[in-house]
């Protein structure tokens, strides 16, 4: 199927191709920090849908819904959109797509040729499919273009998550926010911590939402993502991140380099 894409005021119409309207949905963003400094690591880029057909639709049912071809196309939409209106920076950005859409050789390509920045690829869904050689290749593919890829949803409670792990050589691996709410107990965690950190750099712990899971990340030196930290923040919100983090670093620096140069030196007689 075929959809047309326009933007209205900063949302975003979806239309068919008789131009039916078929939903609305504006992007945001939802930090991901780092837990020590509090800075922030990256953003993930995520589509709050407005209606459908004229009803509220949550974004989940929406999401089950649609199909292939719609989420290659919002995530190249998104790509632009975010290209045209975020300030540039150092800091990631991060997409879902299901791993359905990446046995796509095309639209590896069309991801490839519109990185903009320091872009990366969260894989969800991974666990419903058998890797094959196409999908290993086309993951290969955007890592060495230098997008970052990540295994999204890792539940530990799940079979085939932890079959996923030694499939590729992921960037990232971030653990389901559920796990955090059905596993209270930090000597359960710390381990999977330990244990993922042997599959990948950087582990991402999702819905931190409190004191006790915050000590945690912390703790385990992890990357974090939560209400805790913050909430879904619009283009501008996240603007002005970036840009206060940007003076913070700045004066730092300035501050680190002044203090080096009235360090007394040594005077050889």
């Amino acid at each position: 199927m075929e959809y047309l894409f326009k933007f209205y005021n900063d949302r975003c119409i979806i239309l068919d191709r008789d131009c039916q309207e078929l939903a609305a949905f504006e992007f945001c963003l939802q930090p991901i920090f780092r837990p020590k400094n509090k800075s922030v690591y990256a953003f993930e880029l995520l589509s709050k849908v407005h209606f459908h057909s004229g009803e509220y639709y949550a974004n989940d049912d929406f999401f089950d819904s649609i199909d292939d071809n719609f989420m290659k196309e919002l995530l190249i939409l998104q790509m632009s959109y975010a290209a045209e209106h975020l300030v540039e920076s150092d800091i990631k950005l991060t997409f879902n797509i299901p791993v359905s859409c990446l046995y796509d050789g095309e639209f590896i390509k069309r991801l490839i040729n519109n990185r903009r920045g320091n872009y990366v690829i969260e894989v969800g869904d991974i666990a419903s499919y058998i890797p094959s050689k196409d999908l290993i290749n086309n993951l290969k593919s955007l890592k060495s273009s230098g997008i970052e890829v990540w295994l999204d949803e890792y539940d530990v409670s799940q079979k085939e998550n932890n079959q996923c792990l030694d499939i590729f050589p992921w960037d990232g691996i971030k653990v389901d926010k559920n796990f955090l709410y059905f596993i209270g107990d930090e000597v359960k965690l710390s381990p999977l911590v330990g244990i993922l950190k042997l599959y990948t750099s950087k582990v991402i712990v999702e819905g931190v939402e409190t004191n006790f899971q915050r000590n945690f990340v912390i703790l385990n030196n992890t990357l974090a993502q939560g209400y805790f930290y913050s909430y879904p923040v619009d283009f501008a919100q996240a603007n002005r991140m970036i840009q206060e983090q940007q003076i913070h670093l700045e004066s730092s620096s300035n501050h680190q380099e002044l203090s080096t140069q009235n360090t007394l030196k040594p005077v050889i007689l």
